[in-house]
């Protein structure tokens, strides 16, 4: 469930954060609250968000994933991202004109990402 800004504040009083956060998200199936960076190109910052748990304990960082286009690296932009099951999907920009839009799978059990696909 993405917050609004009241909700965001309050919520998010006793976390450390030491970052400057745009979207929260609370997640359905699992006890996380993911914070995502304001900044959304990987250009700019190394990670798309972090993850607590409800007691605002950091848990873990979801990090860019490395692209690259015949063998030069891209310019990711987080767009947005929804939860399925034990994944967060989420879907990146390009800056390159011969890449589509496309999502990654990133499993919050293993903490990593498993897959990909074009996002529309």
């Amino acid at each position: 469930m993405k917050l609004n800004t009241p909700e965001k504040v309050s919520l998010l009083s006793g976390f450390d954060i030491d970052f400057e956060y745009d979207e929260v998200r609370n997640l359905d199936n699992f006890d996380y609250i993911l914070v995502f960076s304001k900044d959304r190109l990987s250009t700019k910052t190394s990670f798309v968000a972090k993850v607590y748990d409800k007691k605002s304990s950091f848990m873990f960082v979801i990090l860019f994933s490395d692209v690259e286009i015949e063998n030069k690296k891209i310019t990711l932009i987080y767009a947005w991202s929804w939860e399925i099951d034990n994944e967060l999907r989420i879907v990146f920009n390009t800056n390159d004109t011969h890449m589509r839009d496309f999502w990654y799978g990133f499993d919050l059990v293993q903490r990593k990402y498993t897959g990909h696909g074009r996002a529309y």
